[in-house]
This record gives structure tokens, sequence and C-alpha cells, in this order.
């Protein structure tokens, strides 16, 4: 699997997600090929994760942790 930057990353979330990107307040890096966002009125972190074209999430945080623990 390829890693890919975290800042190569959110320039993706901005292209792929261009009204919900205007709402961004922060963002970090995540993890492998994921970054972490602030959005402005939600009460939740949102996870990009971005692993090419046809194979990417955004999701919350807890929907992110479960996935990995395999629930």
């Amino acid at each position: 699997m390829i890693f890919i930057i975290h800042n190569r990353i959110y320039e993706q979330f901005k292209s792929m997600t261009e009204f919900e990107s205007t709402n961004v307040t922060a963002w970090f890096p995540n993890g492998r090929n994921s970054v972490r966002l602030r959005i402005k009125g939600c009460r939740s972190e949102m996870i990009f994760t971005f692993n090419g074209e046809n194979k990417w999430s955004y999701e919350t945080i807890d929907n992110y942790i479960s996935r990995l623990k395999g629930r």
C-alpha cells in the first residue's frame, strides 16, 4: 500500500468535497492515509481516509474506530 503525505490527503478532501471543505476549521494528521477534520457546527470530528480515487471514506471518529476494530 502506498503512503500519501497528509497535506496531499487534505488537498484531495478539498477537491472531492468542495462544499464540506469550506466548513473545516482545523485539520490534523490522523494515521495512515487519513486526516482528522474539525467541521464548523459539527459536535464531533470527522475522519477522511484516501487510498485512491475509488477507495476513500469520510466518516465520524466513532465509525472509524469501530471499523478498525472490526465491529
